[in-house]
């Protein structure tokens, strides 16, 4: 993806405003040391994320399988205000052709389709919205139907309604870039036919920059954490999948500064 984004102007005409004019630091890749539990890598992201966050700084992770999300979420959690929707725990948005919520999968607790699911365990399913779902086995499906939030709607009318319901509050941000459709960016390891356009989930995501420009005070959001997942370039050797997440990862940093575009 870092390199995919040297295809990319720093310049957003939809937003009208440069990457270049905010501070992005590049804080390199976490390194896993062979042999190690994944109850131990799952620590490690925790305690870097944690780090980042004392730092004053916005977290955003990026690649990954997309379990990092739960030691992701822990740490902003724990370093939280209390300003969630439910518990005081930050809201979930999370965008994704799968609804992750599964009790288990293969006999594990935690697996990329389990992950929802621990942080619904952890906050409650009423923190959680999600967008774009459109998989799911039998149980996991009823079961979110039953407990997590899901704003009916296009991609942007359903999140800019769950903004509204969580003005004010903390939230955290994962993207699972499946939840395109297969067409539109292929180099991912569940593709799922029928989802939305790139400039579709663009148009949501901004949604969130801005709501999160606004911030908590001014009727908007705090955005605590970021991560976009499962980007697989082994998968797609045109390329484009990396440069469409290095796209929504430009956009959402600028729409995060710009308070009107």
């Amino acid at each position: 993806m870092r390199e995919a984004s040297w295809s990319l102007e720093t310049f957003s005409p939809a937003l009208w405003a440069d990457l270049s004019d905010q501070k992005v630091y590049d804080l390199g890749d976490l390194v896993f040391e062979e042999g190690k539990s994944l109850e131990d890598d799952l620590d490690l992201i925790e305690r870097a994320v944690a780090e980042t966050i004392r730092k004053g700084l916005l977290p955003v992770l990026i690649g990954g399988e997309h379990l990092i999300t739960l030691p992701a979420y822990r740490a902003a959690s724990r370093l939280a205000r209390g300003r969630g929707p439910v518990g005081g725990f930050p809201a979930l948005l999370h965008y994704d052709a799968h609804a992750d919520l599964r009790d288990e999968h293969d006999g594990r607790t935690l697996t990329h389709a389990t992950v929802v699911r621990r942080i619904a365990d952890l906050a409650g399913g009423r923190s959680v919205y999600q967008f774009g779902v459109r998989s799911g086995d039998r149980e996991e499906m009823a079961w979110g139907r039953e407990n997590v939030n899901r704003p009916k709607g296009t991609l942007t009318g359903a999140t800019r309604r769950a903004l509204r319901a969580l003005a004010g509050c903390e939230v955290y941000l994962t993207v699972d870039l499946d939840v395109l459709d297969p067409a539109q960016a292929p180099g991912t390891g569940c593709p799922e036919p029928g989802g939305p356009a790139v400039e579709e989930l663009l148009a949501a995501l901004r949604a969130v920059g801005r709501a999160a420009a606004a911030g908590a005070e001014r009727g908007g959001i705090d955005l605590v954490g970021v991560d976009l997942v499962e980007v697989s370039p082994g998968l797609d050797p045109s390329g484009r999948t990396q440069v469409v997440a290095a796209k929504i990862v430009r956009e959402l940093l600028i729409a995060r500064w710009v308070r009107e575009a």
